[in-house]
């Protein structure tokens, strides 16, 4: 019996997960977006409740004065700290796309890179088609001055 009741409350318990986590879906897709304002003002009251109680008890100024002053700094402070990130972000960004490169600059860097490129690709390969013929040569034990040679094709002799 003791096994059946741990099954029976294991699957209980799994379903009410279940059931939480739809709930939670089916309010954050439907409901936060209706409801985010109200939950954000319940945090914000939240956060200002010891503050609007201390100045409370140390002044004898009535709390809907003080609630309000509070409320009012919050918005103000949060509003000027996104507003300066805007600002800035925007200002990047328009400075950003103000800036233009000269054709001749686009395609003079594209020139250097094609070029660099093709020097590299001549290079690998030219190091992979004689690469074989160091090991055979060598029979395994890679000579620097016989890899040079090959690599860069100079008479040393």
């Amino acid at each position: 019996m003791d096994n059946i009741a741990k099954r029976r409350n294991f699957i209980i318990n799994v379903v009410y997960i279940i059931i939480i986590a739809g709930l939670f879906y089916l309010f954050m897709k439907y409901a936060f977006g209706v409801l985010s304002p109200f939950i954000i003002a319940m945090f914000i009251a939240m956060l200002l409740q010891r503050p609007v109680n201390f100045v409370i008890k140390k002044t004898k100024i009535p709390r809907g004065i003080v609630s309000t002053v509070a409320v009012l700094l919050v918005v103000f402070v949060f509003g000027t700290i996104i507003g300066l990130i805007f600002s800035k972000i925007f200002s990047e960004l328009n400075s950003f796309f103000n800036y233009r490169l000269s054709v001749k600059h686009i395609l003079m860097c594209l020139t250097v890179c094609i070029r660099y490129y093709n020097r590299m690709r001549y290079t690998f390969l030219h190091i992979q088609i004689q690469f074989p013929l160091i090991v055979r040569s060598t029979r395994l034990c890679i000579d620097v001055k016989t890899a040079d040679s090959l690599v860069y094709p100079i008479n040393r002799h």
